[in-house]
């Protein structure tokens, strides 16, 4: 088993990312070539909402949650529309990497709309259903 994550390179060539981890009979390194990481980081992501399914703790507003605490920081965002008229969503994580996220039709008016009842200054009496 694996116990600690030591950290991340890329090799020179932007090839493979390289990922240093402690195990039990001392260091571990992989190099994941970087076509694959699309969908390692959709499977990681994948995997580990199962486990906070399996432990409970899903959802923002579950005492005792540490949901906000495992968010990934974010710098800045970008949303642009591209081919057959979807929208793409980047965001740009604390230390510079980018996310993209392609918003399937009419989310992002969802996004506008909860994003408004969530910081108007007026009282609204009807809340989206995706603001807590």
């Amino acid at each position: 088993l694996l116990s600690e994550l030591q950290g991340t390179k890329t090799t020179d060539d932007g090839e493979h990312v390289l990922l240093g981890f402690n195990g039990p009979k001392g260091e571990i390194a992989l190099a994941l070539p970087h076509d694959l990481c699309p969908n390692i980081i959709a499977s990681l992501s994948h995997a580990y909402g199962e486990i906070q399914i399996k432990r409970g703790e899903r959802g923002g507003k579950v005492p005792g949650n540490n949901y906000a605490a495992q968010a990934f920081p974010v710098e800045w965002f970008e949303i642009g529309a591209v081919a057959q008229g979807k929208i793409l969503l980047s965001l740009t994580i604390e230390g510079g990497p980018k996310l993209h996220f392609h918003l399937p039709g009419g989310m992002a008016e969802q996004i506008q709309e909860t994003l408004a009842a969530t910081f108007s200054k007026s009282l609204n009496s009807e809340k989206p259903s995706s603001v807590n």
